[in-house]
């Protein structure tokens, strides 16, 4: 009996730039992980009403919400997950708010992406209570 394995990571992508969000969705394109799309703040929190996640990844500017929103949001609904935030804009006070809302990484825009692709290795062992990462290309 041949069985197809089972994605075992769902992962919530919103980023209303279209390359960034088919970059991402290209390094979670494995069997390990199930991945979900959005463009909008809208089109992301009814994706986390509707079905659990293990790993948000949320840009900051979206065009109708703050990334950092969804962020509170999926943090309500599984404290487990693990929140990274995309912004190109770095800003201690926002790098604050996305620790507090319980992000382990927040990533500057542009991507390094051989550096970004490591992290998303290693995230799964990242103890809970570590410090936010910040990567920077």
């Amino acid at each position: 009996m041949n069985r197809e394995k089972m994605p075992s990571k769902r992962v919530l992508i919103v980023e209303d730039n279209p390359d960034n969000c088919q970059l991402l969705s290209i390094i979670f394109g494995n069997p390990v992980y199930e991945v979900h799309e959005a463009r909008t703040g809208a089109d992301g929190l009814t994706l986390i009403r509707d079905a659990s996640f293990d790993l948000g990844l949320f840009d900051i500017q979206l065009p109708d919400a703050n990334g950092l929103t969804l962020a509170r949001y999926l943090h309500k609904q599984n404290p487990e997950a693990k929140i990274v935030v995309l912004s190109a804009l770095d800003d201690t006070h926002l790098i604050e708010q996305s620790a507090e809302l319980g992000a382990r990484a927040y990533v500057v825009k542009p991507f390094d992406l051989p550096v970004l692709i490591q992290f998303f290795r290693e995230i799964e062992t990242y103890p809970p209570n570590d410090r936010i990462k910040i990567f920077r290309a």
